[in-house]
């Protein structure tokens, strides 16, 4: 079965809103009506931007999110969105509660996530959006292991350089570039200690001649 004809009928037991209700400084009564009203998928990523942009937090109720999802999550997989960062999404689906959905609802979006995830660790210029995706991800998944490892492997050795280079100032800081690491501190952490052994340690000792080692043992 297609990936968005799944979404669609995993999700279709969530009826249309009578009416969407949202601060008026984030998005318009005219953009909320469009989104209650016009088929689910016909609305364009501009229409539903702006609401995928605030929902849970400014705009909508989380019935309204459980129906507008699958729209909003097929343009996010399909890389539609303009400006509307992944972690944002994933910050609304844990707020949507996503621990107390059913697992077939919790098994495609961490299917899909992870199938999303890989194909940005082949890919030498999507190599950026690993750090993005990886943060968005830990949102909704306690365990980010797979993910780790993936990024071990040999074949994907330049998305974790660029992830490395992205976080090198977390070895004396403490804390990784991306601000919505805030929101998954447990996560964070985890990620802190495995940037200080592995292939992490492995490249910042060859590159930079920083032995986290030695400063582990001396610390």
């Amino acid at each position: 079965m297609n990936e968005s004809v799944a979404l669609y009928l995993t999700f279709s037991e969530f009826q249309p809103p009578r009416k969407i209700s949202g601060c008026e400084c984030c998005i318009s009564e005219k953009q909320l009506k469009v989104l209650a009203t016009k088929k689910l998928v016909e609305i364009t990523p501009g229409e539903i931007e702006t609401y995928a942009c605030s929902a849970l937090k400014t705009v909508g109720s989380i019935d309204d999110f459980m129906y507008l999802f699958p729209r909003v999550f097929d343009l996010l997989m399909k890389d539609e969105f303009e400006w509307v960062d992944p972690e944002i999404i994933y910050g609304a689906i844990a707020i949507a509660k996503f621990s107390q959905w059913d697992k077939r609802k919790k098994d495609l979006i961490k299917g899909l996530s992870r199938k999303k995830y890989l194909q940005l660790l082949k890919s030498e210029d999507d190599n950026l959006k690993v750090d993005s995706w990886l943060c968005a991800i830990s949102h909704i998944e306690s365990d980010i292991s797979f993910y780790l490892q993936r990024m071990e492997q040999p074949e994907h050795a330049q998305a974790l350089y660029s992830f490395t280079e992205r976080n090198i100032q977390s070895i004396s800081s403490g804390k990784l570039h991306n601000p919505f690491w805030r929101d998954c501190p447990d996560q964070e952490k985890v990620i802190l200690s495995w940037m200080h052994q592995g292939k992490v340690a492995e490249y910042l000792l060859k590159t930079y001649g920083m032995d986290l080692k030695k400063q582990a043992t001396s610390g």
